[in-house]
């Protein structure tokens, strides 16, 4: 049984006549984050090691989770970070990816593609184009 799920965490943000005359959706994609599929109760660790945790769905810090959360810690689950690796028992490997601009391009498109030409997503922000707004040599941001 696997005790880490890998979630794709994207930024999305609506940005008005920065690069076209109309508003324009950015979307950047931030990596995989791991997040243990034992709660904070099972793993029973120093709750200093838990600084991202998930709780319905959403990300929070630690320190800043709902109120409610705190009555429900059977339900609020740890982001993976090094410290954490040896008291759930798993072996650490870093994620390697030696062509991050098509891997970033891939999920871009993946996650456009499957979530964002919805009719429920139009809904509530209304896409006129599905093609990408070239980038003007000189304002690409560079991948380290």
């Amino acid at each position: 049984m696997k005790i880490i799920l890998a979630i794709l965490f994207f930024t999305i943000k609506v940005q008005i006549a920065k690069i076209t005359q109309t508003p324009e959706l950015v979307i950047s994609y931030e990596g995989i984050s791991k997040i243990a599929k034992k709660s904070v109760t099972e793993i029973g660790c120093d709750t200093k090691l838990y600084n991202w945790v998930v709780y319905e769905s959403s990300l929070y810090k630690y320190d800043s989770l709902p109120d409610e959360a705190y009555y429900k810690l059977e339900n609020v689950y740890p982001k993976m970070r090094y410290e954490l690796y040896a008291p759930l028992g798993v072996e650490f490997k870093p994620n390697k990816d030696d062509d991050k601009y098509n891997t970033y391009l891939k999920n871009i498109k993946g996650l456009f593609t499957k979530f964002l030409t919805t009719d429920e997503f139009k809904a509530v922000i209304p896409i006129t184009s599905t093609s990408y707004i070239s980038v003007q040599e000189g304002e690409e941001k560079h991948f380290r």
